[in-house]
């Protein structure tokens, strides 16, 4: 059968049948172990059910062709499952195990485990999504339950098709002064083309890069920290400029979210807000660095706060 969770309809059949497979125990019951047979034809959606925190879990492959719709047969997987993903090409089905802090990566071929990535820190809440391009998955988790000061959230990137998985990477914004999590909700998707994620928590939406799977607003002040860290104030104010540039990334990247979206206006406004102030600061720094007569003097840039768009003038160093 062939998936549809990459559509809308799909993620919407997702909800719908989940709400149909916690009514139907007896077919949980007496599910078959999905075979190649109930892979190769018709229309399916996936069921995540969870027998709990200790033993093992099923998606159900519901034949969405059949009338009425019927839970044909079960893929094992881990403890307590919770959210799925279907790579593009429909070649293999991702799910996270909340429980036991896996992901297992289900052949739609035959049904058989195809691996159980482990990430840190079971037992956890997660959410995933398949990159456009099939060449990633982005898995967002918090650990469960939230300890009374919330963490940031961690990133891992799984690759494709290899199936390698990155070290966690915070989600973090410091120049925010939101608080990163004040609930355990979390999201993730992808744009169009692939080039950027949003990674949605209850207190914020993070944009990342996903050439370099960077969260935007991270890299102004990690340049700034590594640029402290040098043995000159010369190369102090280069990295300043390296932050420069990583501000003006970060507002190209919030216009476009704001233009596709994925971001509310009022989100759109305070962001950008903040993101031209960290700008004029670092210029200021710039300027006391200047006035030793250690290093040259940061270029001026017009700013416009009634309606914030990138600046026109080229960048004053190399990106990073």
């Amino acid at each position: 059968m062939k998936p549809q969770l990459c559509s809308p309809l799909g993620r919407i059949l997702v909800l719908i049948f989940g709400l149909f497979a916690s009514a139907a125990s007896p077919f949980r019951a007496d599910a078959a172990t999905c075979t190649t047979s109930d892979l190769a034809s018709g229309s399916a959606a996936f069921v995540a059910h969870s027998t709990g925190t200790t033993t093992s879990g099923s998606v159900f492959l519901v034949n969405v062709s059949a009338t009425p719709n019927t839970i044909q047969c079960s893929i094992s997987v881990g403890k307590d499952p919770t959210n799925l993903a279907v790579s593009p090409d429909a070649s293999l089905l991702f799910v996270e195990n909340d429980a036991d802090g896996t992901v297992t990566v289900v052949n739609l071929t035959d049904g058989t485990i195809n691996t159980t990535i482990t990430l840190t820190g079971a037992p956890m809440t997660a959410n995933l999504a398949v990159s456009p391009d099939n060449s990633k998955v982005y898995v967002v988790t918090l650990p469960s339950p939230l300890p009374a000061t919330p963490p940031a959230a961690s990133l891992y990137v799984i690759s494709l098709p290899s199936l390698g998985v990155s070290a966690a990477i915070p989600v973090t914004a410091p120049a925010t002064p939101t608080p990163p999590v004040s609930a355990p909700g979390l999201g993730v998707a992808f744009s169009p083309d692939a080039t950027l994620a949003f990674i949605a928590t209850e207190g914020l939406t993070y944009i990342v890069t996903t050439a370099s799977n960077a969260v935007s607003a991270t890299s102004i002040p990690a340049n700034i920290a590594e640029g402290r860290r040098q043995e000159s104030e010369k190369d102090f104010a280069r990295f300043l400029r390296y932050a420069l540039n990583s501000s003006s990334e970060l507002e190209y990247h919030l216009i476009l979210a704001h233009d596709i979206k994925a971001i509310s206006e009022k989100d759109f406004r305070s962001l950008i807000t903040q993101t031209i102030r960290v700008r004029k600061m670092l210029y200021a720094l710039l300027k006391v660095l200047a006035s030793t007569g250690r290093t040259p003097p940061a270029p001026a840039r017009a700013h416009n706060t009634a309606r914030p768009k990138p600046t026109a003038d080229p960048p004053s160093a190399p990106g990073r």
